[in-house]
């Protein structure tokens, strides 16, 4: 009978504990899943295929096969899960932990050389000298249950399985926390102690002058008082991560929901219908995208509105350090005040709407994005005034900038066109990419902004700005971002061309990373979206199967990066029990 990898995470859960004692009628606060053994072997075997390493589950193998003295998993119920529950007794935290198993001796037995020898305490308890706390193991249903004090096993779960309600099922390992049965001591005590880790924080800090310091303590206090108002309004907390061997991806999600009827639930409920005007920003073929689109709360309008003027106070300073005259400084100040008053007046739309892409190519570099504002025509002014005042101080500039160039369908372009240095390396394949000169494409539109910059910004523009108008009103999820790191292999090209000082090992691990992506296929990607669920949000991160090939290729980079081997594996023992 093979052995594997997820005897550590058997030992993981003997070794879990926590608390004294255990109230009457426990309320469990958070469980612990983790998938069963032939999941979690099944997941090692198909990174390891995609990485190119198809011994790593084997190699994995051997080590907990040689840990246990060849006994392998003995008594372990391979097709449930295990995992643990949370409960709470005043100010402590009581841990039982749970792992299904087939007959408890031979998995204690197994397991002795890692957890030390099990010694029999009474009504069938175990008692494990695990460290300076012992731990107490009794079988109840085909399931082992461990504790820190064996009165606890008293109180163990009938049935795991109804606590961890399908956890198992959607996820490899997964975490549920309960923050609403969290006794509200528990959580005054912890707004407490984020009221006293700021306190350091909050100090004056060397060169700050008052004004900004006041500033800093005014958002910083907000932003406490915002964190533990959504933590009263909290329900439910699920941290979960899965791989997906049919479609070779793995996924991270956290899941956030409030209880019905409080602020944060109502918040949560406006992102379920959000339209996007912007669709066209988010380039198919683009190496980064990003789209975003929600409502701005009033809790989002005051607080971006104090970074706002934080922001504006350090640049107000900073001027002082530039060696301007009294007329270049009065000019730039007033350009300021504009700037950041077109800003605090964006922050009083009803939603924001944002549509980016990075395209990253071997011979082209270009960005291209859009916003939504509430008047495009006063963002167009201050950037003609801020080119006149430029144009004061270096009449050459007229030579690069051109304002109205053009008007597509209803959009004002402004273009510009900024030289590159030839003098270096970098600045060489940097010029390769966008051309001599760095074209800037600003479009200005009654509601909105557009700038492109790069290779072909001006086409790359207009078209964003033509699909954009096709798609308008679009219903969409709140977040939808996407990172190609196969286009990221072309940095690390580009890194290893000019980098001269990278050692040999370094090189080649960066070599062997470019060719690993370049030959996934375009399954590179790692994508981060947000949605709106009843009463909350899910936030999922998911990985291609190009990125679990790169973590099925870890032990060879890591071999080449001067770390020890892992060697062959240990014979496999095929001994059933």
């Amino acid at each position: 009978m093979r052995r594997t990898w997820v005897s550590c995470l058997v030992v993981a859960s003997l070794l879990l504990g926590g608390g004294i004692s255990l109230a009457q009628g426990p309320t469990p606060i958070a469980v612990v899943s983790i998938s069963g053994y032939d999941e979690l072997r099944g997941d090692l075997e198909m990174i390891g295929k995609l990485g190119g390493t198809p011994e790593l589950a084997k190699m994995v193998e051997g080590f907990i096969t040689l840990g246990t003295g060849g006994r392998g998993l003995a008594g372990l119920d391979k097709a449930k899960p295990l995992g643990a529950v949370v409960y709470v007794d005043g100010e402590d935290f009581p841990v039982i932990g749970f792992v299904p198993v087939t007959n408890l001796k031979s998995l204690l037995g197994a397991l002795a050389g890692l957890v030390g020898e099990a010694k029999a305490a009474g009504d069938g308890v175990y008692e494990i000298a695990a460290g300076e706390t012992p731990l107490y193991v009794k079988e109840k249903g085909g399931w082992a249950f461990i504790a820190q004090e064996k009165e606890l096993l008293d109180k163990a779960p009938a049935d795991p399985m109804k606590l961890l309600a399908g956890l198992e099922k959607t996820y490899d390992l997964a975490v549920r926390i309960s923050v609403k049965d969290i006794p509200e001591h528990v959580r005054t005590m912890a707004a407490g102690l984020l009221q006293m880790g700021a306190q350091g924080a909050l100090e004056q800090q060397p060169g700050e002058t008052d004004e900004q310091h006041q500033l800093r303590v005014k958002l910083a206090q907000r932003s406490l008082d915002q964190a533990v108002k959504e933590i009263n309004d909290l329900d439910t907390v699920i941290v979960g991560l899965n791989i997906d061997q049919k479609t070779k991806t793995a996924y991270v999600d956290l899941q956030i929901t409030a209880k019905e009827g409080t602020e944060t639930a109502k918040e949560a409920a406006l992102a379920a219908k959000m339209e996007s005007d912007l669709l066209g920003f988010v380039l198919p073929d683009a190496a980064l995208t990003v789209r975003a689109t929600g409502p701005i709360t009033e809790s989002d309008r005051d607080s971006t509105k104090e970074l706002l003027q934080q922001a504006k106070q350090s640049l107000l300073d900073q001027l002082e350090d530039q060696n301007l005259t009294d007329e270049q400084i009065k000019k730039a100040k007033g350009l300021l005040d504009e700037l950041f008053a077109l800003l605090e007046e964006s922050m009083e739309a009803k939603k924001m709407d944002l549509g980016a892409s990075i395209v990253l190519k071997a011979d082209a570099l270009s960005l291209v994005m859009g916003a939504s504002v509430p008047d495009g025509a006063k963002i167009e002014a201050w950037v003609k005034k801020l080119v006149k005042a430029v144009q004061e101080e270096e009449p050459d500039v007229e030579k690069y900038v051109k304002l109205n160039a053009e008007t597509y369908e209803g959009v004002n372009l402004h273009t510009a066109s900024v030289l590159l240095p030839t003098d270096t390396p970098k600045a060489e394949k940097l010029q390769k990419m966008v051309g001599p000169e760095m074209d800037i494409v600003l479009g200005t539109a009654p509601k909105a902004i557009y700038l492109a910059a790069g290779r072909d910004a001006e086409k790359l523009l207009k078209k964003a700005i033509s699909d954009s108008k096709q798609k308008a009103g679009t219903q969409v999820i709140p977040l939808d971002a996407s990172f190609s790191l196969g286009s990221l292999g072309k940095i690390f090209q580009f890194l290893m061309d000019v980098a001269e000082d990278q050692g040999p090992q370094k090189r080649m691990v960066l070599q062997m990373l470019t060719k690993m992506l370049a030959k996934s296929g375009g399954k590179d990607h790692i994508t981060i979206r947000a949605s709106a669920i009843p009463n909350g949000t899910q936030v999922r991160i998911e990985f291609q199967e190009g990125i679990l090939s790169v973590l099925g290729n870890l032990p060879q980079m890591w071999m080449m990066m001067g770390g020890p081997g892992l060697g062959p594996p240990a014979p496999r023992l095929e001994l059933e029990f």
